[in-house]
Parts: structure tokens; C-alpha cells; sequence
């Protein structure tokens, strides 16, 4: 089920409108997937059924839908309802609602710690928020601010095809299923390369003795958090295989 909620004459790109009469309503909710086809209110009246001309694979596409339209959508599938507003997700599980905030909230959290944020790091943070979370994909993600040492390079063997880069939208399908096919981390150099994957973060005594552990958490966060504080030049994005994002800078969890 998928109902979009719009003003008066909003218009849409790439979508196509269906009229349907008043009395057909159960037939449009009935020919509502969540993912191309939608019931179409305008002005809290019935219209019939939206349909775009391309399937929505992930939030931050029916997100950027939103954003032009400024229209706000329900959606339920497999007991899980979701309403997107203003750039906002509220997600209910049948147990609690949870919010994920606007990309822009994030941003502004990571830059007090990481002032030279670039467009690559926002895009690697769009795909762990919008692609990876919401599909419940564990993953960790090591962003290198500059090129690894040549000691960072022997610790991680031999780099591997570096042909896939997290700013090309081409790569974004084959990108998620990388990262859920793989065990460990994924390495990204400072233009979005993937150049590494597989890897078991490991880190120092010093480490182990200066940064507490967490026991509410895996061990997948507590070793980024780690490796974070040794590596300097690196941020790390880890996704939770039951959704959330967490983000480490020099041991610390930067948006908490």
C-alpha cells in the first residue's frame, strides 16, 4: 500500500495520473505496490492512481520525489509503515516509531568534527542512510581522507578492482551487493573508489585500553570505533544488520 498525499494541481515528473471514479477506490488501493504505482489524494480528495515510470528501489529516490512535489507519502509493506514528510522518515515497526532525520541534520552533525566534509563522504553517507539501512544491510564502510601508507597497505594485503565508486549512481545496485555478499569492511579512498573489501578491522593495545567498550552493541561497532582512534585519516560508517547508522571519527561516535 502506497498513498501520496499532494496539493491542489501539484504536478509530477515522469509519472503518469489515472482518474478513477469515487466509487473505484478499493480497486486503486488494490493496484498500489509502494514501489511504481500509488493512490493519488489532491487537497485530501480522491483522484485515483499515480504511476511512475520508473520503480522507487530506495528512500532517498522517493525522497527526492518528495522534495519537488512537497507531498508527503504513506507507505505500508510487510507490517512495516512508513510516512515521509518534509525530508523526514517515520518508521513503525508495530512495536514503536522511530525517525530518521533530513540528510542535511547529518551533514551538519559530521562536520563539526569533520569540517572538510566533501561531496563524496555525503554521498557514501546517503547510501548507508537511504540504500543500506532501510534493506537491513550490515556494513562497514572506511572512508580514507588520503592515500594509505604503505604500512595501512601491507596490513591489508593487496588492493582489488577499484572500478566501482560510490558517486556513480550506475555502481549503487552493484555496490549493495558487494557489501551484502561481504564479511568485513569496505575500504573507499578519498575520490569514492571501493579499493578493498573483506577486511577484519584490527587494532592496537593502546586502543583497546584508551576507547571503552560497548556491550549494547556488536562487535562490528566496537572494532570501527577502534580502528577509528588509531586511524586518524579515516571515517567509518557501520550499518546495523537491524538498520541504524552510527558514525565514528577518532573513537567517537560523531552523530549521537
Amino acid at each position: 500500500l502506497g498513498v501520496f498525499f499532494c496539493k491542489e494541481n501539484t504536478l509530477f515528473n515522469n509519472a503518469e495520473i489515472k482518474f478513477f471514479d469515487e466509487e473505484d477506490i478499493e480497486l486503486a488501493y488494490k493496484l498500489s505496490d509502494t514501489n511504481q504505482s500509488f493512490v493519488l489524494y489532491d487537497e485530501n480528495k480522491f483522484k485515483g492512481l499515480i504511476i511512475f515510470r520508473y520503480k522507487f528501489y530506495d528512500e532517498r529516490t522517493i525522497l527526492d520525489i518528495l522534495d519537488k512535489t512537497d507531498c508527503i507519502l504513506i507507505t505500508s509493506l510487510q507490517e512495516i509503515n512508513k510516512i515521509y514528510f518534509n525530508g523526514y522518515i517515520f518508521t513503525n515497526n508495530g512495536k514503536y516509531w522511530e525517525c530518521k532525520y533530513p540528510l542535511e541534520f547529518y551533514i551538519n552533525q559530521i562536520r563539526k568534527s569533520i569540517p572538510e566534509l566533501n561531496s563524496t563522504i555525503i554521498e557514501i553517507i546517503n547510501f548507508a542512510f537511504y540504500i543500506l539501512s532501510p534493506n537491513k544491510t550490515g556494513a562497514t564502510i572506511v572512508y580514507w581522507f588520503s592515500d594509505l601508507s604503505r604500512k595501512e597497505i601491507n596490513n591489508i594485503k593487496t588492493f582489488k578492482n577499484e572500478s566501482l565508486n560510490v558517486n556513480n549512481k550506475s555502481d549503487i545496485t552493484a555496490l549493495r551487493n558487494l557489501i551484502k555478499e561481504t564479511d568485513g569492511a569496505i575500504f573507499i579512498n578519498k575520490n569514492g573508489n571501493f579499493i578493498n573489501y573483506g577486511i577484519h578491522l584490527t587494532y592496537s593495545n593502546k586502543s583497546k585500553k584508551e576507547i571503552k567498550t560497548d556491550h549494547s552493541t556488536g562487535t562490528r561497532h566496537n572494532s570501527a570505533k577502534k580502528y577509528s582512534y588509531d586511524h586518524k585519516n579515516c571515517l567509518i560508517i557501520t550499518v546495523s544488520e537491524d538498520g541504524p547508522v552510527t558514525i565514528f571519527s577518532n573513537g567517537v561516535d560523531i552523530i549521537k
